[in-house]
């Protein structure tokens, strides 16, 4: 994709999107490098990002991610994952819309309460009752739509689309229609 030469493709959007796995799969039909930022901060710390929440709170672990995130934007040719938060700092956002374009993932209410429900290892939603992780997950969400309504693009992650489905249709979009608006 010539128009993207150089560029990055970064995914952004809720816990529970599917972000990691499109972008496995998005960066496999591309033949480029797949890069999640919350596992390059486990990598790069040694520690889950549970233990690193746990360890240094919320602040800590955004600080963390701030240095991952810039040392993403610095590769050529990559799909990014982003964490859910990464792009509600301001110097983010400027370094991820330097190097690339976004993607939003986007999901229902219920459908993101039910993946996030199946899995323990979501550290803003630890040790919540099933109320308190949806009235949670509603006020994360809340306030975090403004920054991921800035996205390039936005898709819906929804339970009767695979992850490799969802990749194909950004993959066509980027062929086609992105660019048809970038000449």
């Amino acid at each position: 994709m010539p128009h993207l030469d150089g560029r990055n493709i970064f995914l952004l959007g809720f816990m529970a999107t599917g972000k990691s796995r499109v972008g496995a799969e998005l960066a496999g039909l591309l033949e480029w490098e797949a890069i999640d930022t919350d596992e390059m901060i486990e990598e790069s710390t040694g520690k889950s990002i549970s233990e690193i929440f746990t360890l240094y709170g919320e602040a800590g672990f955004r600080e963390i991610e701030k240095k991952i995130v810039a040392e993403a934007c610095e590769k050529k040719n990559c799909v990014i994952s982003l964490g859910g938060g990464a792009v509600l700092d301001a110097e983010n956002w400027q370094a991820i819309t330097n190097s690339g374009i976004t993607v939003c993932l986007m999901a229902s209410v219920d459908v993101l309460f039910e993946r996030i429900s199946q899995k323990s290892n979501r550290p803003l939603m630890a040790a919540k009752s099933r109320k308190e992780m949806r009235d949670k997950m509603n006020s994360l969400l809340q306030k975090r739509l403004p920054y991921y309504s800035r996205a390039d693009i936005t898709f819906q992650s929804v339970e009767e689309v695979t992850a490799e489905e969802l990749a194909l249709q950004i993959y066509h979009y980027l062929l086609n229609d992105h660019a048809k608006n970038n000449r």
